[in-house]
């Protein structure tokens, strides 16, 4: 890899939970320290380094991260934190450990196939959301006559101000909508993200989880989907369905439950929220319904984990026609992808069980 201009060596290590290099290659130290404990047992206050960055020339992957600074460590280790971000996989051979990139990037897409698309297809921001007709909306069935009812603690005047425009975009795309009625409520919270300047609403529905009648989980297990994969499929497409669960409608009967507050004034969602125990279950049954009339063309498999759409295939002719067809579905059926999570890889790794989890690993 190089690392600030530079090329270093490593030895990956899955063990490790932060990358640590024993010379400075020219890094500066930030003002964080960090306790380091060795394999010896031994714990040594080392330095982390300003966010540089850090290239893999085979692949052409760039991020920035912070390392560890540590001249006491007798070889530069590629930590786990890295090793994921850098699509690294560690496998074994008969001659040792190996450490491979998996993965390439085939297209990310082919911009004049994806004009052939719907333009209803892609999600514009968090508020262009789908809409799944094809199910019936989602009704509640409580487990007695208890409704939660619980106060909005008082928001920071500057998280008050930063979720107010999400408010307003919410009740604009009929997302949400004014329900002073509901003889529910539970608390929201703003979240800052991470470019510092926008920012989230999370609603807390403990209180409703516990109060309704939970569906029995159909969320597969990602390992045994993984243990599904054909060995000879070796060209993956994953596709990420947008806002997925608001794409789901609530039956106005049931919308009461989600009810919350903000600014005096009593809103609830219209549609399926993040933070609904049963949303994962039921939009992974949506997508399945959304699926049982689609056969790809040229025989590629497709997996479904929640919103995520893995298809893998033998050939890229047969990746490329059986991912735009499947998305010309998607549009059909009322989801929404993101296009900019839209990506496609070609697996160069061993056959056999690796394949299945790097292929997977890569896309999501």
């Amino acid at each position: 890899l190089t690392v600030h201009g530079q090329p270093v060596t490593f030895l990956c290590d899955s063990g490790a939970c932060k990358t640590c290099v024993k010379d400075s290659v020219g890094l500066k130290s930030s003002n964080t320290p960090i306790f380091v404990k060795s394999a010896n047992g031994q714990t040594s206050q080392e330095w982390m380094s300003h966010s540089t960055d850090i290239c893999d020339p085979q692949t052409g992957k760039r991020l920035h991260a912070p390392v560890v600074i540590s001249p006491s460590c007798p070889i530069n280790l590629l930590g786990r934190d890295l090793i994921g971000k850098l699509g690294i996989a560690i496998f074994p051979t008969k001659g040792g450990m190996k450490a491979k990139n998996s993965t390439v990037l085939l297209f990310q897409s082919d911009e004049d196939d994806l004009q052939t698309l719907p333009v209803s297809l892609w999600s514009t921001g968090p508020t262009d959301v789908g809409l799944i007709t094809i199910v019936e909306p989602v009704t509640i069935t409580p487990k007695s006559q208890c409704r939660p009812r619980i106060k909005q603690y008082p928001l920071k005047p500057d998280a008050q101000e930063g979720i107010k425009p999400v408010v307003q975009d919410l009740l604009d795309a009929g997302i949400i909508r004014l329900c002073p009625d509901s003889p529910c409520n539970t608390p929201i919270f703003p979240v800052q993200k991470a470019d510092g300047k926008n920012w989230r609403m999370i609603q807390d529905l403990r209180a409703v989880n516990a109060a309704v009648q939970t569906r029995a989980p159909n969320v597969p297990d990602p390992h045994t989907l993984l243990n599904s994969l054909d060995p000879e499929s070796k060209f993956f497409t994953v596709i990420d369905l947008s806002n997925a669960f608001l794409s789901i409608p609530v039956h106005p009967d049931s919308q009461y439950w989600f009810a919350f507050t903000f600014e005096g004034k009593k809103y609830t969602y219209t549609r399926l929220p993040q933070g609904f125990a049963d949303s994962p279950t039921i939009f992974t049954q949506a997508v399945m319904t959304c699926l049982e009339s689609f056969t790809p063309q040229n025989g590629s498999q497709i997996l479904v984990y929640v919103d995520d759409l893995l298809i893998a295939s033998k050939s890229k002719a047969a990746c490329k026609a059986d991912s735009l067809q499947l998305l010309h579905h998607l549009a059909s059926t009322g989801n929404k992808v993101s296009k900019s999570k839209l990506q496609t890889f070609v697996f160069t790794g061993p056959p056999g069980g690796e394949t299945r989890r790097l292929g997977f690993h890569q896309g999501h």
